[in-house]
């Protein structure tokens, strides 16, 4: 019953840090919007991107280090075999965002362009924004920081899924 308490706190836990990552996200969004209006500079988004890049490697360091064992622990013989597990892959996925935010990050400084690098997490984000303003900037240039972003919130959005579903297995096995 222990393990059941220490995963609820876990994935309590991993979901506040994926709020607070979802706002950073929404930030990163808007900022560019602003960049492309010609509305901040550059280094605003930077920092921002920055800010987020630093709070995902955190949070997937402690969201490893915590659902590895809990995972791995057994809630129930019937139970055991479809639990979800930090595996290999997932841990992949995890550096494949944090490098597409590292590229992004680098490609902003050295060009002010988006690198266009594909992680393999494709989300959809496909924007087709145009403001109709002439900023100097190509539209597309944060097309590709946004995709990025995007994977990321579909990252997340799958991880609660999951954890929503790891939250409910004590309760239908009565062992609150």
């Amino acid at each position: 019953m222990a393990g059941h308490t220490q995963r609820s706190d876990a994935v309590g836990e991993l979901m506040v840090q994926h709020a607070r990552l979802r706002d950073m996200i929404a930030r990163c969004d808007q900022l560019a919007g602003a960049l492309e209006r010609g509305a901040i500079g550059a280094v605003e988004l930077l920092d921002e991107v920055t800010r987020l890049r630093i709070a995902l490697a955190a949070h997937n360091q402690r969201e490893e280090q915590l659902l590895r064992p809990l995972l791995l622990e057994p809630i129930s013989p019937d139970l055991t075999a479809g639990a979800p597990t930090v595996d290999d892959a997932h841990v992949r996925e995890h550096h494949a965002i944090e490098r597409a935010l590292d590229d992004e990050m680098s490609g902003q400084m050295s060009t002010g362009m988006g690198t266009g690098m594909d992680t393999g997490m494709d989300a959809g984000m496909d924007t087709g924004m145009d403001t109709g303003m002439d900023t100097g900037m190509d539209t597309g240039t944060y097309n590709e920081l946004r995709r990025v972003l995007g994977s990321l919130r579909a990252h997340l959005d799958a991880e609660d899924r999951l954890f929503s579903a790891a939250r409910a297995w004590p309760d239908e096995l009565g062992c609150r």
